[in-house]
């Protein structure tokens, strides 16, 4: 069979287990227009998914709004994402049948705002413009919910333990609490509000979480427990971006979530995450944030590809 590129094969695999993450879906869609090899290849990997049953796809349940081609786009690109779309939709439906026991709904907030999802009183979902959740509104089965993609802000009151998955090796158990989850191509973050939770990764390895504490997780690597100083991870929904002393990690957080971006320190500059900042980037546009951090740290702040930027050095 034909192979592509080990960095595509790469970029194709992180679009099969994120496919919610704009900037991926838009390269492989690239990629999938300009070369039908490669559509086939991508394909054929999403069908070997579902038969082997393997990994949890994020998919929207509802239309999202078409974005404008220009006329060099080709027909097969239109044909590549009917597909893509359909096998996916009806191969997540039967995986979660299969896998949980208890049906899932799967949803992707199409809109503009936030959206709240009730649940059986008083536990309830919000989800941040383009986040996917699949979950079961009774809060039945195990896990009775799905981190799929983006941010989500849950608060559970329960009798007894509740189940959410946040990747296939992690879930996060709790009985009462309020956390924030984001979830993205490179990273899984929760964050405590309230309450506490324990996150289990593996079966065997537990953090516990109480307020203001939090769990982070790159892909292939293990989880770092912190506390943190802010809530700047909830500015997608609080819309609060003024920060007094605040680690830039923690800011970033919030940029990030509110902006839908991935601003990163890289490992080369991993000393910069506790670099204090006292800023406001309320009401500021994306290009005036990223401008002012330049201003603030007076380092290169790189745009690597639409939505993905990180800080250097140098």
């Amino acid at each position: 069979m034909y192979q592509p590129e080990p960095g595509i094969i790469e970029l194709i695999s992180q679009f099969i287990e994120s496919p919610h993450d704009p900037a991926l879906r838009e390269r492989v869609d690239e990629l999938c227009a300009a070369d039908p090899d490669i559509a086939a290849y991508t394909e054929s990997r999403l069908l070997d998914w579902l038969q082997k049953g393997s990994a949890v796809v994020a998919v929207p349940t509802a239309p999202v709004a078409p974005v404008a081609q220009s006329a060099t786009e080709s027909k097969q690109k239109l044909v590549w994402a009917a597909v893509l779309t359909a096998v996916i939709a009806v191969g997540l439906a039967i995986y979660f049948m299969l896998r949980t026991g208890t049906q899932l709904q799967v949803y992707r907030n199409t809109g503009k705002q936030c959206v709240t999802i009730p649940l059986i009183k008083p536990n309830s979902i919000t989800l941040n413009k383009g986040a996917t959740v699949a979950y079961n509104d009774k809060l039945k089965g195990d896990p009775a919910v799905k981190m799929l993609g983006g941010d989500m802000y849950i608060e559970v009151d329960r009798p007894r333990p509740l189940t959410i998955q946040l990747d296939e090796q992690t879930v996060m158990l709790t009985k009462k609490g309020a956390f924030n989850i984001h979830k993205s191509a490179g990273i899984i973050q929760v964050v405590t509000i309230k309450g506490s939770a324990t996150v289990i990764q593996d079966e065997v390895k537990e953090w516990p979480l109480k307020p203001k504490m939090q769990v982070k997780r790159q892909p292939h690597q293990q989880i770092i427990q912190s506390s943190v100083k802010s809530l700047s991870a909830l500015a997608w929904k609080t819309g609060v971006l003024n920060f007094k002393d605040i680690p830039l990690s923690e800011v970033l957080d919030g940029i990030n979530s509110y902006h839908n971006v991935d601003i990163i320190i890289p490992p080369s500059a991993s000393r910069l995450n506790k670099r204090m900042i006292t800023a406001d980037f309320t009401g500021l546009s994306l290009t005036e944030v990223i401008n002012h951090l330049r201003k603030i740290l007076k380092l290169p702040v790189v745009k690597e590809r639409p939505g993905k930027f990180y800080i250097t050095l140098k």
